[in-house]
């Protein structure tokens, strides 16, 4: 404030009682506090974390429950720490200069100005914003009752405040794409800062990785490529196809014809329940199933659903020609997303558990 001013010298010309003028310095005091207050919420509540809160209010956490009003009402909150901070700034520079001048004159109000810019900088901004930061989930669910009273007290001033900025938005604002609130590199990042901050075991950060990961995989990253295949033949009789399948390890193979295109899937027990039955007599078709056919760039998350509703624990993968370019099984799938599978039938951990389905 101007030294040349005339309300300072109105102020110095004003007698003051010593009860006054503490009065005065307790104000004072609770307006810089209460700057820290507003600066402080309007930190934690910024960078609290949503999911988190909507956790402990499914858990009937009353004041994580008043966190998540603000925080969808976010706008009114913020007009309303924005006006209580200017409010607390605009007194303390006021009762710092009074309280100047009618203890040294008007002589001291440039000084008194620059001692509170100070103290306003340091104890009603820097630090609660670095304290509220930290700890913002526990300075979001201690002012979040009071800051739903002041949001209602000050509603009038709020909405004033908010269709002024928003008329004024609306003209200089340039209309941009709405974006995701998290995007897919954030939701990446925040598994590894969890594994690394041990909120998440690495076998749990694993697989939430592996989710993301899965729905972007198409067949042709998961599928056994066709010359890796076990498969039988039309051409073989029964006799043939039993020896192939007595030392095979899956339960289903393909079925080729004479020009190399599947046939069917041969279902091994079905297949071994009717040989026993006709005495190696059996007609070759009654034990197979119609081959599923994929695409190559089909997406596996969607191939799984496909595979459920044909009831079928296998799919073919044929390119553009209609040949078979290798096979994809539910497992296969399972795999993409927890990882390798064994199970007690196992002969070994080398064993490729992608050709074939067992049971």
């Amino acid at each position: 404030m101007d030294a040349d001013s005339p309300i300072p010298l109105l102020i110095a010309n004003t007698s003051v009682s010593p009860s006054s003028l503490a009065v005065l310095i307790v104000c004072y005091i609770l307006m810089i506090f209460g700057g820290a207050y507003f600066a402080g919420a309007e930190m934690a509540l910024a960078s609290t974390n949503r999911i988190r809160m909507m956790s402990l209010a499914e858990d009937s956490d009353k004041r994580a429950k008043r966190v998540l009003y603000i925080l969808d009402n976010f706008d009114k909150a913020l007009a309303t720490l924005l006006v209580g901070n200017n409010l607390m700034h605009i007194g303390c520079a006021t009762i710092s200069t009074v309280i100047a001048v009618v203890t040294w004159g008007d002589g001291a109000v440039s000084i008194a100005t620059m001692v509170t810019t100070v103290i306003v900088f340091l104890i009603s901004e820097m630090l609660p914003k670095y304290y509220a930061k930290a700890c913002n989930e526990r300075f979001a669910l201690a002012v979040a009752g009071s800051l739903i009273f002041l949001m209602k007290l000050l509603t009038p001033m709020t909405i004033l405040f908010n269709k002024f900025s928003g008329s004024i938005a609306s003209h200089v604002a340039t209309a941009e794409e709405e974006l995701p609130t998290v995007t897919e590199d954030e939701l990446y990042d925040s598994i590894e800062a969890s594994i690394e901050e041990g909120a998440l075991g690495e076998e749990t950060g694993e697989l939430l990785q592996s989710a993301l990961d899965y729905k972007e995989s198409v067949v042709s990253d998961v599928l056994t490529p066709w010359n890796d295949v076990q498969t039988l033949s039309t051409t073989m009789t029964p006799a043939e196809m039993l020896a192939v399948v007595e030392g095979s390890i899956h339960s289903r193979l393909p079925v080729t014809d004479p020009t190399g295109a599947v046939a069917g899937i041969m279902h091994i027990r079905r297949f071994l329940k009717s040989y026993i039955r006709t005495s190696g007599k059996l007609k070759i078709k009654t034990a197979m199933d119609t081959p599923f056919i994929v695409a190559p760039d089909d997406p596996i998350d969607d191939l799984l659903e496909k595979l459920s509703a044909n009831k079928t624990h296998i799919a073919i993968v044929a390119g553009a020609d209609k040949k078979p370019v290798g096979i994809i099984t539910v497992e296969d799938i399972l795999e993409e997303l927890v990882g390798e599978i064994y199970d007690e039938d196992d002969p070994s951990e080398d064993r490729d558990e992608s050709i074939g389905q067992e049971e």
